[in-house]
């Protein structure tokens, strides 16, 4: 029995000595991704704009530069409201250099 347990720390020891660098620490991995904060802006927006409405889909379409060059978080929400279905495409306009808040603007479009 004693030798099984030795075996055991000795297969501990050299997994954990092998390859440190691979096992990052949950947070590294699972980081929240650099536009999760403007899609929650996103959202909170699309909830005061359409009162009462279920948020049933989420999907983030990228970083753009605005009409005005700007940079801009576009995402499209899947949004239930007053018995209808509808995309709502909402763009999160950020001050340039800053990642500030400057502008949100929505748009319903057909998916």
């Amino acid at each position: 029995m004693l030798r099984n347990i030795v075996k055991a720390v000795a297969l501990i020891i050299g997994l954990a000595g092998s390859d440190a660098a691979a096992l990052e620490s949950p947070t590294t991995v699972l980081s929240a991704p650099r536009y999760s904060e403007w899609g929650r802006t996103a959202m909170q927006e699309a909830a005061k704009a359409y009162a009462g409405a279920s948020i049933v889909d989420y999907k983030y379409e990228g970083r753009f530069q605005s009409e005005a060059g700007r940079p801009e978080e576009r995402f499209l929400l899947r949004v239930r409201h007053d018995g209808r279905e509808f995309g709502l495409r909402v763009r999160v306009e950020l001050e340039e250099g800053a990642e500030k808040l400057h502008a949100v603007r929505m748009k319903e479009v057909e998916r």
